[in-house]
């Protein structure tokens, strides 16, 4: 995703240039078919994958920890990021 963030940015700064260029040049202002939609599915992309990092995050947490001292705090720890989770997949 980051790699597409990155190329999307530098299509909306050519994007943002033609529409610069073209107002100078006193033409209209081009239209791009399927940049508007694009756009919008990107958004999603980018609102579900970034979730989906915070919940790898939250998770890897538990993956550096010690066995032993997990299992005694763990399970209590691991419902509590289970509840957490859950409730924010549901709003």
């Amino acid at each position: 995703m980051k790699d597409m963030n990155q190329q999307w940015a530098d299509l909306e700064n050519k994007i943002e240039k033609l529409y610069v260029d073209a107002k100078h040049f006193g033409k209209e202002k081009p239209q791009f078919q399927y940049y508007d939609m694009m756009k919008d599915e990107l958004n999603v992309a980018q609102n579900t994958w970034g979730m989906f990092d915070e919940f790898k995050k939250d998770l890897e947490v538990f993956q550096d920890e010690e066995w032993l001292t997990f299992r005694k705090k763990g399970y209590f720890a691991f419902q509590d990021l289970f509840i957490k989770w859950s409730e924010q997949l549901k709003t």
